[in-house]
């Protein structure tokens, strides 16, 4: 069985089915999920993924979706500041 430390999803679908995957796995086993969104989503069910990795990085500068992974991690919101990138 192949092992792998990390879980990198940059989309919905991807994105569903590594949680998916993931959950099936064995806690002490399991890989970390990161998400990476690269614009804005719609607020439904289907895009409510996009909020649920451990780790989710922000390549869009767009306060919505700031917004969102924040409301979904209060408490990280300090730890992670958004740097934009250069225009």
């Amino acid at each position: 069985m192949m092992e792998m430390d990390i879980a990198h999803a940059r989309s919905r679908l991807p994105a569903w089915l590594c949680y998916l995957a993931l959950r099936q796995m064995p806690a002490a086993t399991r890989s970390r999920f990161v998400i990476t969104v690269h614009g804005p989503h719609s607020v439904n069910t289907y895009s409510r993924i996009m909020t649920r990795g451990e780790r989710v990085n922000k390549a869009a500068n767009t306060k919505t979706i700031t917004l969102k992974a924040d409301a979904r991690h209060p408490r990280r919101r300090k730890k992670h500041p958004y740097t934009p990138h250069p225009p």
